[in-house]
């Protein structure tokens, strides 16, 4: 196996950015309230469908009819992992504008009809969860032999575990060499080969996973200054709130309604290990809802569970600090763990295509149309990826319900 290399051109970041000052020019400063609109689902499944429409160069129709058939694939697929929950060894979708999907079964194909075009095929040793579980102890492992800066997880197209270092340059990193060597000796229940690794050197200087200091969409204070967004209202023990990623925690202690109303704000609960997101509750009650442009505000009706958010898929941003509502994100991982600095890992992160966000946009709300996918935590430039926290990761982690209608 060849070591394969990615340039990392931009220099190293902070791991905590410097915030904005509310004085400074923000464009949410001059919000007119009159001007926000609501929109229905079906005004949100058009905007999110253009957006998509309009960077891939293609017809609405030809999105919609993907959309529909991953409507249709996900029916499918909850029967399935209902019947057979240990038997599916990978699954994922072909992007849009695509109609069709895979998934591999541990062992033999069980006898299942349907008039999708989805590929159906035998084969796999191990099932979802294990892979995640051996993706993850790859984690533990390297960072036991005091690696840090990577990332890894299962990668369900190729069926392999992927691992990628950040490195001033190959030959600083890791060798395979050293990588099969530690591997031979790692005591594991699902031992791993160096065949079932795709290894690779991103090359380059500061973090892999840098973090963002950043109704959903809200501007989250520091006194008067603005460092992350909100993600989604919640319900928790400790009353209604919101959350936001667990790194901006503990200085936030207001936050900013359009157009220039200020609330407190109190911190409840914190989790930067499994998952980044924090759990605070506000002065008054929440609404079900979340801002998915500058002047647009939707209903939160639902949430994706990381099990629905298959390799391919179309996924949409949105936070205060970039101002605009970005869907060119496509799902590479639902569940991508970090060797980070001093030994700590950090795991359950969703993994993208792209970047889009900037500093600021910390917690602000991930999703497609009505339903909520998650809070944005940070990006690697290296891997040119973004990351963030589904809700059923915060959820379990914090203790909270997402709040819908």
């Amino acid at each position: 196996m060849k070591i394969s290399k990615v340039k990392n051109l931009i220099g190293p970041v902070l791991l905590f950015v410097s915030t904005v000052n509310l004085a400074h020019e923000n464009p949410f400063d001059t919000d007119d309230s009159s001007s926000v609109y609501r929109q229905n689902i079906e005004e949100s499944d058009h905007e999110d469908i253009s957006i998509v429409a309009d960077e891939l160069d293609i017809s609405h129709d030809e999105v919609i009819n993907a959309l529909d058939f991953q409507s249709d694939f996900k029916l499918l697929f909850e029967e399935i992992i209902t019947t057979y929950p240990e038997k599916i060894s990978r699954v994922w979708v072909e992007p849009i504008p695509g109609q069709e999907a895979y998934i591999q079964f541990v062992d033999e194909v069980p006898l299942i009809e349907t008039h999708l075009n989805v590929d159906m095929f035998g084969g796999g040793i191990y099932s979802t969860q294990e892979q995640d579980e051996r993706a993850y102890q790859l984690t533990e492992l390297l960072v036991s032999y005091e690696y840090e800066n990577f990332m890894t997880y299962f990668d369900h197209s190729s069926g392999l575990i992927v691992l990628k270092i950040l490195a001033e340059s190959v030959d600083e990193a890791m060798t395979l060499a050293d990588l099969e060597s530690i591997l031979e000796a790692a005591e594991m229940s699902n031992p791993l080969s160096i065949e079932e690794i795709d290894y690779s050197v991103l090359e380059g200087s500061g973090e892999i996973y840098e973090l963002h200091h950043s109704r959903g969409g809200e501007q989250l204070l520091q006194g008067k200054r603005f460092r992350c967004t909100s993600g989604f209202a919640v319900n928790g023990p400790s009353g209604g709130g919101i959350v936001t990623a667990g790194h901006c925690s503990p200085v936030l202690n207001k936050f900013k309604q359009s157009p220039n109303l200020i609330y407190s704000m109190k911190l409840r609960a914190f989790v930067d290990r499994r998952g980044d997101a924090a759990y605070y509750t506000t002065t008054h009650i929440e609404p079900a809802e979340y801002w998915a442009t500058p002047r647009k505000i939707r209903k939160v009706t639902g949430s994706r569970w990381t099990i629905f958010m298959w390799h391919g898929m179309r996924v949409c941003q949105y936070g205060r600090a970039s101002n605009k509502r970005n869907c060119s994100h496509k799902m590479i991982s639902s569940n991508t763990n970090f060797g980070l600095k001093y030994g700590l890992i950090r795991t359950n992160m969703a993994q993208v295509s792209n970047i889009s966000t900037t500093n600021g946009d910390s917690g602000g709300p991930w999703s497609w149309s009505t339903e909520a996918w998650g809070i944005t935590s940070g990006i690697s430039r290296g891997a040119n990826s973004n990351f963030f926290t589904p809700v059923e990761i915060y959820e379990k982690q914090l203790n909270v319900t997402t709040k819908t209608k």
